[in-house]
């Protein structure tokens, strides 16, 4: 079995828990050197539609956060036709329907999670342009850094089953040189035409900085949403 992600699917007409696809994280870190990393992804969902029991339509914007240990992760279409199957019940009140979502991630995830607010990007951090290069990673050299919080903007990498570009701000802080940030630009450049998942690419950069030597506290990737869902990895040291 496989999931939905890349195929001609059916909107649900009912309520549809059994439609979440689940995807093993050992599978996706097949190819790391570690297998556990510390963080978590927050799925921002911006069109939450509700209905309450006298057919008033509601909506909503929610943040989920799942561990980044979870066994389990959802794939992304299929989150995106359980969300939508929700209007297909009544709910008391808003309380109710994350009540509902957080059980059905729970049984599916195996790990807790956590329902907040809608989680958006720091613009007051220091703004640095990604790079279109195919540039490996050097090492950090011994030179002055300030610690700081950098939004590297307008990085791209391909969906390994629709071969559709991912847009994303990758916000890394650390302690940085201007040489390092140049470094680091020209790498994430290297991801332009990679098909990988937003999961894998936030945790191959921050593996591949702490490997060359970079002070790195946490990497996070801000991608853009995709039919009502927005996926942001963030990975800590």
């Amino acid at each position: 079995m496989t999931g939905p992600l890349g195929k001609r699917t059916t909107i649900p007409t009912k309520y549809s828990p059994a439609v979440l696809y689940p995807i093993e994280r050992a599978q996706q870190r097949k190819d790391r050197n570690v297998s556990d990393f510390l963080g978590y992804d927050i799925w921002n969902i911006y069109e939450l539609l509700w209905l309450t029991t006298d057919e008033k339509i509601h909506k909503n914007e929610i943040s989920i956060i799942i561990d980044a240990n979870s066994k389990f992760t959802p794939e992304s279409k299929s989150m995106k036709l359980y969300i939508n199957s929700l209007v297909h019940l009544k709910f008391e009140d808003f309380s109710a329907v994350k009540d509902i979502i957080k059980k059905d991630l729970e049984d599916l995830t195996r790990s807790d999670i956590e329902i907040g607010d809608v989680a958006y990007l720091s613009q007051e951090s220091e703004q640095v342009a990604v790079t279109n290069s195919s540039y490996k990673l050097s090492h950090s050299e011994n030179d002055k850094k300030i610690d700081k919080v950098v939004n590297f903007s307008a990085f791209r990498s391909l969906c390994p089953v629709t071969n559709q570009p991912d847009i994303a701000s990758v916000q890394i802080n650390g302690a940085f040189s201007s040489q390092d940030l140049d470094e680091i630009s020209k790498y994430l450049g290297s991801f332009f035409n990679k098909p990988q998942f937003h999961e894998a690419c936030v945790e191959e950069i921050l593996e591949s900085l702490q490997i060359n030597r970079y002070q790195i506290y946490s990497v996070t990737g801000f991608f853009e949403r995709r039919g009502g869902i927005a996926i942001i990895p963030r990975r800590l040291v």
